[in-house]
């Protein structure tokens, strides 16, 4: 009974780190749809003052959910 549990749970945990693993670099693999689409997309942020800075801080914030999603998915079974 106990190893039918690791099993279901492992499985689940593999469908979560697979969705997570999506989510994290989802953002990235779009980034060259919208410049396709609009080319000028990325130069408003690179014109703006503040565009570096919100850049920056999306890509850190989105590190530290990967670290935070990894940390909640690690499961010793």
């Amino acid at each position: 009974e106990r190893l039918s549990m690791r099993l279901k749970v492992a499985g689940k945990l593999s469908g979560a780190k697979l969705s997570a693993i999506f989510m994290a670099l989802a953002p990235y693999a779009l980034i060259p749809f919208f410049i396709s689409n609009q080319p000028q997309w990325l130069q408003i942020f690179l014109d703006h003052p503040y565009g570096l800075k919100a850049i920056g801080m999306a890509v850190g914030l989105q590190l530290i959910g990967a670290i935070w999603l990894r940390k909640i998915l690690k499961v010793a079974l």
